[in-house]
Formats: structure tokens, sequence, C-alpha cells
């Protein structure tokens, strides 16, 4: 990249107070997450960690609290089917990771298909073979 392309994009990323709207919204979606706890299938959400819009969900196995790998592999998917993008690392958590323009309504959106995601696999509803054709992606 060139330095005037470069003087463009942060000009752009101050001028549009990219950082103080991620803190705004990422707050809004972190905190929407954290509430997915008191709903079907939320005992499945463990910490919900990150800053501003780098968020992880990490996905455990409510009788021991351990990570779920398999639970995360069938949200993403799931959540994917619903359309939603997020990725999982470290076997259980999902990685959130949205654009800095996400607006709040779209963040709500991403809380509701999420929290589908959640309730679908925990009640058995996505087919893990139909999952597993995808292991390693």
């Amino acid at each position: 990249m060139c330095a005037a392309a470069g003087r463009a994009v942060l000009a752009t990323i101050v001028g549009d107070r990219l950082p103080e709207h991620a803190a705004t919204v990422g707050g809004l979606l972190a905190d929407g997450l954290r509430g997915l706890t008191g709903s079907p299938g939320g005992e499945h959400v463990g910490d919900v960690r990150g800053r501003g819009l780098a968020i992880g969900l990490e996905l455990v196995d409510p009788h021991t609290g351990e990570r779920d790998a398999r639970m995360a592999a069938q949200v993403v998917y799931r959540a994917w089917e619903l359309g939603a993008v997020v990725y999982y690392v470290g076997g259980n958590v999902l990685e959130i990771t949205p654009p800095l323009v996400l607006t709040e309504a779209e963040a709500g959106r991403a809380v509701e298909i999420l929290g589908a995601a959640i309730a679908d696999a925990a009640a058995g509803r996505v087919d893990a073979q139909e999952v597993a054709r995808y292991a390693g992606w």
C-alpha cells in the first residue's frame, strides 16, 4: 500500500470514528451474547470475551464445564445455514469479527442467529454427519 492510500485509510478510520463505533456496537453485541445464557441451549455458553468488535464466545459442556468442540462445529455450521459466518478457534471458541461498520440492528440480528444456532445444536437439530464433511476447513 502506498503512503497516500495508508493516510486515506487512517483518515477514514478517524473521521468516521470507527474505534468509538466498534466499542459501542461491540459492547451491545457482547452483552447480547452474554444474555444467551438464559435462552434455550444457553447452558452451553461459557465465557464471552473480547474488545470492540473482536469477540470470542466459548462453548462448553454444561455438565462438566469442559470445552465442547463438537458443539462449536455444529453452531458454526447452523449459523452459516441461518445467514451468519463465524469461525471457531481453539476447538470451542466462536470467533466473531464483523466489520467495523456493523450497525446496532445487525448486531442484534447476529445475536438472534447465534442464539438459534446454539439452541438447534443443543436440541440435536444439527446433522452431525453433514457437519463432519467440513471438518478441518
